[in-house]
C-alpha cells in the first residue's frame, strides 16, 4: 500500500508566515508519484483559535483530530532555527501521542545542526533529511512501503548517522510546481475562507501593488554570495565543493507558473528568492521579460535583488513588465563593517538605485542592519542618522545582525548547534557580548525583521531604545501614499 504523508509546520505567529513553498514542493512531488500528501500548518490552526480561552489546548486537540482523520503512515516536521523551540515542542507532542507513526524531520535547522539534534533527540524521529527534501522523502516512502532498510543519500536514519552520504543538488526544473492547495485539505470551506482572509495581515499583501491575492514563487535556489551573516548560500551550497551555488529555473517554466496563478485569480507575485537573477544571468532575464510580454500577462510583482544586478536599462524593462517592489541588502553605510562581513557594496550606487526605481514607479527598499560586532550604541545611532540625513528612511527597514548556525560568524564566536537547544543556558554567553532573543517579544518582532530564536550583539534594551530613537527621528510608513510634492520621509 502506498504511503499517506502528513507534513506539519510548527506554530510561528510571525508576520511572514505564509504557506512556505518548501513543504508545498514536497507535497507536489509525493502526490505526483502516487502518494497522498497534505500539509497541516499549526500556525493556521492557531489563527482559527486565537480568540478562545485556551488556544494551546484547542490547537493540539485539532492536530490529534486531523491525524485520526487523515491516518498518515508518515509525519514530516519542518524545523527552522528561528522557530526551533516551537518545532521541538510539536515534534515531542507528536512522538508521544503517535509513537507508531514514522516521524521524519527536515528543514534548515536539521540541515545545519543535525549531529547535535541526533545526539540529543534521536528518540523523537525515525529519519532526518539533510538538504533538499523532495526526492529524499519519496525514497523514505519507498523504504517504509517495502519494509526494508537501505542508505538514502541525504537521509539519516535514527541511531545510524555513520551511514550518511550527502545527496547531490536537484535539477529544480524537474520538480513539479508546488501544491498550494495541500495547505487547505484538512480544513473546511468556511475555515479556508478565514485562513485566506488571514493573509491580509501578512506583510506581502501590503507591498506596493499587492493585495491579498498575491502568490509566492521561486525562480532560484541558493545564492552566489557568501556574506558572513547569511545562511542561504550555506543551506543550498554544493555538497561536494561546499561552495555557495545558485540554481536557476527555466524562465519558460517560471512564466508558465505565473500564468497559471493569474488564471486562478492571483493579481500579484512575490519571488521568494535570496536574490532574483538579472544581470548575473541575462539569458534568464531576457527570456522572462519576453515571455511576459508575448503572453500579454498583467500582474504586479516584486523580488529581492543584489544592488549590482541592475542598471537603468534593466530598470526600464522591470517597470515595463509590472514590477512594483524590490529590496536589496544595503546593510550598513560603513565600508569597514561591510568588509568585515564580506559584503561587497557600492554605497553611492545603492543610493542612486533607490532614486532610479522611484522615478519608474518601483518602490525600492534597503535592508539595513544594526548591531554589527563591535559596533557601539553611539555608532549605531550615527548609522541611523546617516539614513535620515540622506532621506532614505522611507525606503529602509531594519534588522539586527544575527548569528545563524554554521555561518562563519557562528564559527568566529563559537556558537555551536548546542547553543540553540532549549535547555542550553543562553545567558552564559552574555559575558562574551552575545544575547539570545527568544521568540514572542512583540515590541521587537513587529519592528525588526529576522530576529527571533538566535543570537545578537545587542542587549534587548538597546534594541528597544534604538527602535524608539528611529521613531523620534520621524519614522514613516514606507508604503504610505505620499502627498504631491512631499519629499521622502514626510508624514
Amino acid at each position: 500500500m502506498l504511503s499517506r504523508v502528513l507534513l506539519t509546520l510548527p506554530v510561528y505567529f510571525g508576520s511572514n508566515h505564509s504557506r512556505f513553498l518548501g513543504p508545498a514542493y514536497i507535497a507536489s512531488f509525493l502526490n505526483a508519484h502516487g502518494r497522498e500528501c497534505c500539509i497541516l500548518d499549526e500556525d493556521a490552526i492557531a489563527w482559527l483559535y486565537h480568540d478562545t480561552s485556551d488556544p494551546q489546548k484547542q490547537i493540539r486537540t485539532r492536530i490529534v483530530d486531523a491525524i485520526h482523520e487523515f491516518l498518515p503512515d508518515i509525519i514530516g516536521i519542518y524545523l527552522n532555527t528561528a522557530n526551533y523551540k516551537n518545532g521541538l515542542s510539536l515534534l515531542t507532542f507528536l512522538r508521544k501521542n503517535f509513537p507508531e507513526i514514522c516521524m521524519v524531520v527536515g528543514g534548515p535547522h536539521i540541515t545545519t545542526c543535525f549531529k547535535t539534534f541526533d545526539a540529543l533527540h534521536s528518540d523523537l524521529f525515525d529519519y532526518a533529511i539533510v538538504g533538499e527534501g523532495e526526492v529524499a522523502f519519496y525514497k523514505i516512502c519507498q523504504l517504509i512501503e517495502n519494509k526494508c532498510h537501505a542508505h538514502i543519500p541525504g537521509v539519516f536514519a535514527a541511531n545510524h548517522s555513520d551511514s550518511f552520504r550527502a545527496a547531490p543538488l536537484l535539477d529544480i526544473d524537474r520538480l513539479p510546481t508546488p501544491d498550494r492547495t495541500a495547505f487547505f485539505t484538512l480544513f473546511s470551506k468556511e475555515e479556508r475562507r478565514t485562513l485566506i482572509q488571514n493573509d491580509t495581515r501578512v506583510f506581502y499583501s501590503s507591498l506596493p501593488g499587492f493585495d491579498s491575492n498575491y502568490a509566492r514563487v521561486v525562480a532560484t535556489r541558493g545564492c552566489y554570495n557568501a556574506c558572513r551573516f547569511c545562511s542561504p548560500g550555506l543551506y543550498w551550497r554544493d555538497p561536494v565543493t561546499q561552495q555557495p551555488r545558485r540554481r536557476i529555473r527555466s524562465p519558460i517554466a517560471v512564466v508558465d507558473e505565473i500564468e497559471d496563478l493569474i488564471s486562478k485569480g492571483h493579481t500579484s507575485i512575490y519571488f521568494d528568492d535570496p536574490t532574483f537573477p538579472i544581470l548575473s544571468n541575462l539569458p534568464f532575464f531576457q527570456t522572462f521579460c519576453k515571455e511576459i510580454k508575448r503572453r500579454h500577462l498583467s500582474f504586479s510583482w516584486g523580488a529581492p535583488i543584489c544592488s549590482n544586478e541592475i542598471n537603468k536599462y534593466v530598470l526600464d524593462e522591470l517597470a515595463d513588465i509590472g514590477m512594483t517592489y524590490t529590496y536589496f541588502g544595503l546593510e550598513n553605510y560603513n565600508y569597514d563593517y561591510l568588509s568585515a562581513m564580506e559584503k561587497e557594496q557600492n554605497i553611492d550606487s545603492c543610493l542612486m538605485l533607490i532614486k532610479s526605481c522611484e522615478k519608474r514607479g518601483i518602490h525600492c527598499d534597503a535592508s539595513y542592519q544594526l548591531g554589527f560586532p563591535n559596533e557601539s550604541f553611539e555608532a549605531i545611532r550615527q548609522s541611523i542618522d546617516w539614513i535620515f540625513d540622506r532621506r532614505i528612511q522611507f525606503h529602509t527597514f531594519y534588522s539586527l545582525t544575527a548569528i545563524w548556525p554554521e555561518t562563519s560568524l557562528a564559527e568566529e564566536y563559537n556558537i555551536t548547534p548546542e547553543c540553540y537547544e532549549p535547555n542550553f543556558d543562553k545567558n552564559r554567553l552574555r559575558e562574551f557580548g552575545l544575547y539570545f532573543y527568544e521568540q514572542g517579544n512583540q515590541v521587537l518582532e513587529q519592528f525588526y525583521s529576522n530576529i527571533s530564536g538566535t543570537y545578537h550583539f545587542l542587549p534587548e534594551d538597546d534594541a528597544v531604545a534604538l527602535k524608539y530613537y528611529i521613531f523620534d527621528k520621524g519614522l514613516t510608513n514606507r508604503f504610505a501614499r505620499k502627498k504631491e510634492g512631499e519629499p521622502d520621509g514626510g508624514k
